[in-house]
Protein backbone atom coordinates (compact mmCIF):
# COMPACT_ATOMS: atom_id res chain seq x y z
CA UNK A 1 0.00 0.00 0.00
CA UNK A 2 1.25 3.70 -0.71
CA UNK A 3 1.02 5.81 1.76
CA UNK A 4 1.67 9.32 2.64
CA UNK A 5 3.53 10.29 5.98
CA UNK A 6 2.17 12.39 8.39
CA UNK A 7 4.93 12.27 10.93
CA UNK A 8 8.79 10.88 10.86
CA UNK A 9 8.60 7.26 11.39
CA UNK A 10 11.89 5.48 12.51
CA UNK A 11 13.50 3.34 9.71
CA UNK A 12 10.56 3.84 7.50
CA UNK A 13 10.69 7.78 6.04
CA UNK A 14 10.24 11.52 7.36
CA UNK A 15 7.39 13.23 7.65
CA UNK A 16 5.90 14.11 3.80
CA UNK A 17 7.69 11.45 2.33
CA UNK A 18 5.28 8.92 0.30
CA UNK A 19 6.28 4.97 1.09
CA UNK A 20 5.26 1.53 0.14
CA UNK A 21 4.32 -0.54 3.13
CA UNK A 22 2.27 -4.16 4.11
CA UNK A 23 -1.26 -3.19 3.88
CA UNK A 24 -1.92 -4.34 7.57
CA UNK A 25 0.90 -2.63 8.32
CA UNK A 26 -0.62 0.55 7.39
CA UNK A 27 -4.22 -0.20 8.22
CA UNK A 28 -3.67 -1.29 11.45
CA UNK A 29 -1.27 0.56 13.05
CA UNK A 30 -0.16 3.46 11.09
CA UNK A 31 -3.14 5.22 9.38
CA UNK A 32 -4.75 4.93 13.17
CA UNK A 33 -2.64 6.31 14.96
CA UNK A 34 -2.29 9.21 11.94
CA UNK A 35 1.15 8.61 11.19
CA UNK A 36 -0.07 8.76 7.64
CA UNK A 37 -2.92 8.44 5.01
CA UNK A 38 -3.79 6.47 1.85
CA UNK A 39 -2.44 7.67 -1.43
CA UNK A 40 -5.03 5.96 -4.01
CA UNK A 41 -5.93 7.59 -7.76
CA UNK A 42 -8.47 9.96 -6.39
CA UNK A 43 -6.30 12.03 -4.15
CA UNK A 44 -2.95 12.16 -5.47
CA UNK A 45 -3.05 15.79 -6.53
CA UNK A 46 -4.27 16.41 -3.84
CA UNK A 47 -1.46 14.61 -1.82
CA UNK A 48 1.14 16.45 -3.78
CA UNK A 49 -0.68 19.87 -3.03
CA UNK A 50 -0.68 18.76 0.46
CA UNK A 51 2.74 17.69 0.32
CA UNK A 52 4.25 21.05 -0.35
CA UNK A 53 2.23 22.79 2.14
CA UNK A 54 3.81 20.27 4.61
CA UNK A 55 7.31 20.77 3.42
CA UNK A 56 6.44 24.50 4.16
CA UNK A 57 5.43 23.31 7.69
CA UNK A 58 8.39 21.69 8.43
CA UNK A 59 10.93 24.16 7.29
CA UNK A 60 8.78 26.65 9.59
CA UNK A 61 8.60 24.30 12.24
CA UNK A 62 12.48 23.17 11.94
CA UNK A 63 13.23 26.84 12.52
CA UNK A 64 11.17 26.67 16.20
CA UNK A 65 12.62 23.70 17.26
CA UNK A 66 16.26 25.45 16.54
CA UNK A 67 15.48 28.30 18.11
CA UNK A 68 13.96 26.44 20.82
CA UNK A 69 17.30 24.40 20.85
CA UNK A 70 19.31 27.63 21.17
CA UNK A 71 17.10 28.54 23.86
CA UNK A 72 17.72 25.54 26.06
CA UNK A 73 21.40 25.63 24.98
CA UNK A 74 21.80 28.94 27.21
CA UNK A 75 19.75 27.19 29.95
CA UNK A 76 21.23 26.58 32.97
CA UNK A 77 19.18 24.66 35.93
CA UNK A 78 19.52 24.49 39.63
CA UNK A 79 19.00 21.76 41.98
CA UNK A 80 19.18 22.43 45.73
CA UNK A 81 19.16 18.96 47.07
CA UNK A 82 20.17 16.46 50.59
CA UNK A 83 23.50 15.08 49.88
CA UNK A 84 26.37 13.98 52.01
CA UNK A 85 30.40 13.97 50.67
CA UNK A 86 28.41 14.75 47.11
CA UNK A 87 25.88 11.90 46.92
CA UNK A 88 22.42 12.71 46.77
CA UNK A 89 20.40 10.73 48.68
CA UNK A 90 17.48 10.92 46.40
CA UNK A 91 18.32 11.82 42.31
CA UNK A 92 17.33 14.07 39.99
CA UNK A 93 15.06 12.43 37.66
CA UNK A 94 13.85 13.82 33.78
CA UNK A 95 10.71 14.44 35.62
CA UNK A 96 12.57 16.78 37.57
CA UNK A 97 13.95 18.56 34.83
CA UNK A 98 10.89 18.53 32.53
CA UNK A 99 8.95 20.12 35.89
CA UNK A 100 11.93 22.54 36.17
CA UNK A 101 11.58 23.55 32.50
CA UNK A 102 8.14 23.91 32.65
CA UNK A 103 8.56 26.60 35.45
CA UNK A 104 10.94 28.38 32.99
CA UNK A 105 7.72 28.12 30.19
CA UNK A 106 9.10 25.30 27.95
CA UNK A 107 6.86 22.33 27.50
CA UNK A 108 9.17 18.95 27.07
CA UNK A 109 7.89 15.39 27.58
CA UNK A 110 10.52 13.42 30.24
CA UNK A 111 11.00 10.85 27.14
CA UNK A 112 12.61 13.53 25.33
CA UNK A 113 14.78 14.14 28.05
CA UNK A 114 18.04 12.02 27.52
CA UNK A 115 19.41 10.75 30.83
CA UNK A 116 21.21 7.61 30.48
CA UNK A 117 20.75 7.17 34.66
CA UNK A 118 19.49 9.60 37.18
CA UNK A 119 21.85 12.08 38.54
CA UNK A 120 22.99 10.97 41.91
CA UNK A 121 26.08 12.70 42.68
CA UNK A 122 26.69 16.50 43.63
CA UNK A 123 28.41 18.90 40.38
CA UNK A 124 27.80 20.61 37.10
CA UNK A 125 26.20 17.99 34.56
CA UNK A 126 25.22 18.13 30.83
CA UNK A 127 22.19 16.86 29.88
CA UNK A 128 21.12 15.93 26.31
CA UNK A 129 17.98 16.73 25.19
CA UNK A 130 16.18 15.38 22.09
CA UNK A 131 13.63 17.72 20.43
CA UNK A 132 11.49 17.33 17.21
CA UNK A 133 13.39 16.56 13.66
CA UNK A 134 16.53 15.18 15.09
CA UNK A 135 17.57 18.76 16.87
CA UNK A 136 19.28 17.91 20.12
CA UNK A 137 20.33 20.70 22.42
CA UNK A 138 22.02 19.99 25.80
CA UNK A 139 20.74 21.80 29.03
CA UNK A 140 23.16 22.47 32.00
CA UNK A 141 22.54 21.16 35.42
CA UNK A 142 23.72 22.33 38.68
CA UNK A 143 22.93 19.69 41.36
CA UNK A 144 23.74 21.80 44.89
CA UNK A 145 24.10 20.24 48.10
CA UNK A 146 21.55 21.65 50.53
CA UNK A 147 22.94 23.06 53.47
Amino acid sequence: MEILLLEDVPKLGRRGDIVTVADGYARNYLIPKKFAIKIDSSNKKMLENERRKMEIRNRKRREAQQLLAEQLQTLELEFVERAHDGLLYGSVTANDIVAKLQERGFALEPRQVLLEEHIKQVGTHSVPVKLKDGIQANITIHVIAEE
